[in-house]
């Protein structure tokens, strides 16, 4: 019998970039004794993108489903639940700004089945617009890991990876919905699979590429992103420590950010130095961290970059 692979594949009014996604699974090459699926979860209610998914041709079986819940977490738990649901052996996702290279899904599923591990993360190129400048941003945009295929990772995102749903199933895993409009839903979610045994391996032919739109290439969005990054790592810490040491980690929190107080201020105007960038960075990675301790709401699945 032939294992049942699916693509999970979110998207949220975006029908340009979701057009050029598909479309890059027409050239797909399938690994050898799985039948391969496609699922686009669509989070408007309305399903705006129906309309593209019907007129993309592709050689295998697609299903479209509406997620009406508002939220990244929503949308991710309705395609691993679909999946589970379904009896699917093995799950794969991508981002609805993101095209896949022919091999993408042949060398995910050979790395995961040589090493014999739970996840597999792929190689992400990201893409910037002509337009985008800054060597900052280029040099410290999140996801770009300097990793060689086979390391182990302590964590994979779910902008290219591959899951076994066997190990999802035994221990119960899903996506939190408290990281609903945060983001960091998937980092909780490997760094729980990682304490319960089990093991991610990068792998860089499995290869993804994805558009970075123009209002994510300011340094201002940088800064804001390193702000999320401590925001969330302060409420990742918070579900997964016992209480003790959670007091200890706020306790350094409110050092941290008192310390940073005392210091001079630094703007963005400031910035001419990778030294001065990072120490800008830092301080707003701080600054999410104390926001978090402070419960002061953060959002960033609110707004919509790309078409």
């Amino acid at each position: 019998m032939r294992d049942k692979l699916l693509i999970g594949l979110g998207t949220y009014k975006r029908p340009l970039m979701l057009e050029k996604a598909l479309t890059s699974l027409q050239d797909l090459k399938f690994p050898d004794f799985y039948d391969v699926f496609l699922l686009v979860c669509d989070n408007d209610a309305n399903g705006s993108s129906r309309e593209t998914v019907e007129r993309i041709n592709l050689s295998f079986e697609v299903y479209y489903k509406i997620e009406p819940r508002q939220g990244i977490v929503n949308m991710r738990n309705a395609i691993l639940n679909f999946a589970n649901n379904e009896g699917f052996d093995l799950l794969t996702f991508f981002d609805d700004d993101e095209v896949v290279s022919p091999q993408w899904l042949v060398e995910i599923v050979s790395c995961m089945q040589f090493y014999g591990v739970e996840a597999v993360h792929g190689h992400v190129d990201f893409i910037f617009p002509e337009t985008s400048r800054s060597p900052f941003v280029k040099k410290y945009y999140p996801g770009m890991l300097k990793k060689q295929t086979g390391d182990d990772l302590k964590v994979a995102y779910t902008n290219n990876v591959l899951i076994n749903l066997e190990f999802v199933r035994t221990n119960n895993l899903t996506f939190n919905p408290k990281f609903n409009l945060t983001g960091g839903s998937d980092t909780l979610f490997f760094r729980t699979l990682k304490d319960l045994g089990g093991k991610i391996v990068y792998c860089r032919e499995a290869l993804v590429s994805e558009f970075v739109p123009e209002t994510r290439t300011s340094i201002e969005w940088l800064l804001t992103r390193h702000y999320r990054n401590g925001y969330v790592s302060y409420l990742i810490q918070k579900e997964r420590t016992v209480k003790v040491y959670r007091i200890i980690t706020e306790i350094m929190i409110v050092i941290k950010f008192w310390i940073m107080k005392m210091k001079l201020p630094l703007h963005i105007q400031d910035i001419n130095t990778y030294k001065r960038f990072k120490r800008i960075k830092n301080r707003r990675k701080t600054l999410g961290r104390y926001h978090a301790l402070k419960q002061i709401p953060f959002e960033e699945y609110t707004e919509i970059h790309g078409e």
